[in-house]
């Protein structure tokens, strides 16, 4: 790797090699310091490692250059000792990111928000008090009631079964780095649920798809938390609660019995009947209406690609409400909620982006072309809808069941061209795409001052 002008790496330079052995020793001992001897152990060097990834992520991939690098290294290590030392997190798995971020950020240095120079103070404090009470454990050093909530529940057992089932992974095959995904997941559920407010409530009652309860607050708070759990550990961002709530419904069957098979010419192809209806073979090349079978627009040209249709009943009132059944059981969703749902669906997510969705509404919708933008944007697929209300009780000639539409309440037939098409707009503004890790904490320039802390970063 070269380096940059002045001895630095550039910025698209890559990440830096791992450190050396004499790097190691100098701040990844078992304490912080040197091992005795100047042996590194296989376990050592990989805890160093972790740690100095863990800085690199944090303060930027070209850390290591900095002059107060090994005091750094020196206050990640005694948070990992920390950790290590206190009882109630033995079977939590080892030192990460997350625990790193949440440290720092319960330290009272940090109550005016986290920023390059506050997580420098809080890492020399951790070193200032692991040298000073050595054995200690984290607790002591700052308060992480979600860490302690998560660490009462796996002490409680039967996680291993719970990651099994998670992570579809067998029993026997749950080890270390499982645990922390479940443990560090539930971590993220005890923050987004922490306490029975009416936030909470609100919240435990969007995820369960129930009206709020304030006599059953506890024990929907207990339920929530298992959904988030398993929705955290498989990567949802279930903070947000059109993502728990979606995820709940996948729990509760909503790709089990809901596949609608359909052909158009000589392909086949599929979608989701979420209708509550009986699943039938459904022909796409043409659609009824009142004056006869219409060739279906989306049909037109050479290979064209099979839609997806999704039949779901939206609310004729309200244009957030949607309505999903399966197996005699309904559930009331928002519209968001209902786009997450189809962007989580394998088997959609699975086909080319140029194969559309064929929204099928069976009633009148309040706002079918708004439904229809919200389900564009969030897939980024063309999505084709009418007003009509549209089931599959008409035929084709040769008797298949093909998507037919019938006037709308005020008597308007539809025509010959009834179906509109809405495309995935552009976002107004561009914006950087989610990060699969946080950004470097700001720093306010390259000087040494501002590399060791002399000087405030910009916030």
């Amino acid at each position: 790797m070269c380096p940059a002008a002045g001895g630095r790496r550039g910025a698209g330079a890559g990440p830096a090699p791992a450190p050396q052995s004499a790097a190691l020793a100098g701040g990844g001992g078992a304490g912080g310091g040197p091992p005795a001897h100047g042996e590194v152990s296989d376990e050592m060097r990989t805890a160093t490692l972790r740690l100095v990834r863990a800085l690199r992520i944090t303060f930027g991939h070209d850390i290591d250059d900095d002059p107060g690098f090994g005091d750094l290294l020196r206050g990640a290590a005694a948070v990992d000792q920390m950790w290590r030392s206190d009882s109630d997190f033995e079977e939590a798995g080892p030192f990460t990111l997350d625990l790193l971020h949440r440290v720092v950020a319960a330290h009272p240095d940090a109550a005016a928000g986290v920023d390059g120079r506050t997580t420098r103070r809080v890492l020399a404090a951790a070193a200032e008090h692991w040298a000073r009470y050595p054995g200690d454990g984290l607790v002591s050093f700052v308060d992480l009631p979600a860490v302690e909530a998560a660490a009462q529940w796996l002490a409680e057992g039967d996680v291993e079964d719970e990651a099994a089932a998670v992570l579809r992974i067998r029993t026997d095959e749950v080890g270390e780095a499982a645990m922390s995904r479940m443990f560090w997941a539930r971590v993220k559920a005890e923050e987004t649920l922490p306490g029975t407010g009416p936030d909470a409530q609100e919240f435990a009652a969007r995820v369960l798809h129930l009206e709020p309860d304030p006599s059953a607050a506890h024990a929907r708070r207990t339920e929530a938390l298992d959904v988030l759990t398993r929705a955290f550990a498989v990567g949802r961002e279930a903070s947000d609660p059109d993502i728990a709530a979606a995820y709940a419904l996948k729990e509760a069957g909503a790709y089990d019995d809901t596949a609608l098979d359909t052909v158009q010419g000589a392909s086949d192809g599929t979608g989701r009947d979420y209708t509550g209806g009986a699943s039938q073979d459904v022909d796409l090349a043409r659609f009824r209406t009142p004056a006869g079978l219409v060739d279906a627009p989306w049909a037109q040209g050479k290979d064209r690609p099979v839609p997806y249709p999704v039949r779901v009943v939206a609310d004729a009132d309200d244009p957030d409400l949607v309505e999903v059944s399966w197996g005699g059981d309904t559930y009331g969703t928002t519209a968001d909620e209902f786009a997450e749902l189809l962007a989580s669906d394998l088997v959609l997510a699975r086909t080319e982006l140029t194969v559309p969705v064929l929204l099928a509404l069976p009633d009148r919708a309040a706002d079918a072309a708004g439904l229809a933008d919200r389900i564009a944007r969030r897939l980024g697929r063309t999505v084709w809808w009418t007003d009509f209300p549209v089931d599959i009780s008409g035929a084709d000639d040769a008797g298949d069941p093909v998507l037919t539409l019938h006037p709308a309440d005020d008597g308007t037939a539809p025509g010959a061209t009834p179906w509109q098409r809405t495309r995935p707009a552009h976002p107004a503004s561009t914006e950087d795409a989610p990060r699969p890790v946080p950004a470097p904490l700001p720093r306010s320039g390259r000087s040494d001052d501002d590399r060791t802390g002399a000087s405030v970063p910009a916030p």
